[in-house]
């Protein structure tokens, strides 16, 4: 059985409701993994408070106002305000957010493994601005 996924079905003609499709949307799906070996994922998100005392922990001075709006705000508009923020980061940012987690991560913590995670992973890839909110 084909899989009819996205862009690739909508070219082809394949109504959104086609029973036979696998996605009901016209979006291409980047996200979507097979995984061949052993792997870890990041999944779903913290709640506000938790990413606020992360934000606080790596004590960088540009995220300190999103760690208020994540206190203040009530969790799912909190998320999307900061989430939306961070795809756009001021100049240096990233690179201040990523050394600031290099140095964390080597302290241990309840988010020592995390950190240590994000370190490598902005370690194979630097310049993107979707792990900020990771």
């Amino acid at each position: 059985m084909d899989c009819l996924v996205g862009t690739r079905a909508g070219a082809q003609g394949i109504p959104l409701d086609a029973p036979h499709r696998t996605y009901r949307d016209d979006q291409h799906k980047p996200e979507m993994i097979v995984a061949l070996t052993r792997f870890r994922a990041l999944c779903g998100f913290r709640s506000p408070e938790q990413c606020a005392d992360l934000l606080e922990l790596l004590d960088v001075p540009d995220p300190r106002p999103y760690a208020a709006v994540l206190h203040a705000r009530p969790g799912e508009a909190a998320l999307r305000q900061a989430f939306t923020a961070f795809l756009t980061p001021p100049t240096g940012l990233l690179a201040a957010v990523t050394e600031a987690v290099r140095r964390a991560s080597a302290g241990g913590g309840p988010y020592g493994a995390d950190l240590a995670a994000y370190a490598a992973i902005t370690h194979a890839h630097p310049d993107d601005p979707g792990l900020l909110p990771a």
